[in-house]
């Protein structure tokens, strides 16, 4: 029953920072190894896989209207329908699957019968908190770093994510996929969020194209973790996918109500504190 209770809140508190300039793969990885939930480097990898996909699939929900039209509704239209609406969504979903490409990277062979994507869930482990500590920290500054530049170079934002700007984020957000503590939100700050999408449209755009890539890659490691013969509790992936599916869609509505933009130095100090406190904690115990 403890081991439930442990799983419920990992969860729960990844899925709430998911959707934040805050790596919820540092939170994953620090209450991991401070609630002693695991030592098995494959549960974790395949746990924080099923939390991230969970929070995926919740955006797919939250957006359905938009991922529907624009990979139906942009294709397959009947005589007498808007074309400027068409010609809008036809735009959407050649976003969509550009934002997918920089993943193909992910899938680059290493060592014996590894791909990169591995490296990302073999470093979740408590011996390596000193890495994601750095990285959350590193993750904090850039954002700090992104902030400023952008106040000094300002730039006309628009209300639909240009073609250039969704390849660049994500790009940028392959270092997240890589190294936990890099915030898949936060690194791709430079482009996107901060100087080319209007603040009332921000958190629309950033779910849109951050979802499809992270249900890639993270159902890409579950399906390798099965194959590989882990054994599965179908209770935890219940609650691992509850759990965090709640925490998700907790924080995207709430995000939704504020300009998310105006707190990036927030969150740019978190996570730098955050960071300093998984290291100091991982020095101390």
């Amino acid at each position: 029953m403890l081991y439930y209770l442990k799983m419920l809140i990992i969860a729960l508190i990844s899925g709430l920072f998911t959707a934040l300039p805050v790596s919820f793969g540092a939170h994953y990885a620090y209450l991991s190894s401070v609630l002693s939930f695991t030592n098995d480097k494959a549960l974790l990898g395949f746990y924080y896989a099923v939390i991230a996909t969970a929070f995926s699939l919740v955006v797919f929900g939250y957006l359905r209207r938009i991922y529907r039209k624009a990979f139906i509704y942009s294709v397959f239209t009947k005589k007498g329908s808007d074309p400027s609406s068409k010609k809008s969504y036809r735009k959407i979903l050649g976003n969509l699957l550009l934002s997918l490409i920089p993943t193909a990277v992910l899938f680059i062979p290493v060592g014996e019968g590894g791909l990169l994507l591995d490296i990302f869930t073999n470093l979740l482990q408590e011996n390596y908190l000193l890495v994601t500590a750095s990285c959350c920290i590193g993750s904090g500054l850039f954002l700090l770093i992104a902030v400023w530049y952008t106040r000094q170079h300002y730039a006309e934002t628009v209300r639909s994510s240009k073609p250039l700007s969704v390849l660049r984020f994500s790009i940028y957000q392959l270092l997240a996929y890589l190294l936990p503590g890099v915030s898949n939100v936060s690194i791709g700050g430079t482009s996107l969020l901060l100087t080319d999408v209007e603040p009332k449209v921000l958190v629309r755009e950033l779910l849109l194209y951050l979802a499809p890539s992270m249900f890639v890659v993270n159902v890409a490691r579950i399906v390798r973790y099965i194959l590989s013969g882990i054994v599965l509790n179908p209770v935890m992936i219940a609650i691992a996918a509850v759990g965090s599916g709640l925490g998700s869609l907790l924080m995207i509505h709430l995000i939704s109500k504020f300009n998310l933009r105006k707190h990036f130095v927030f969150f740019a100090v978190y996570s730098i504190v955050f960071g300093l406190f998984i290291a100091v904690s991982a020095f101390v115990f």
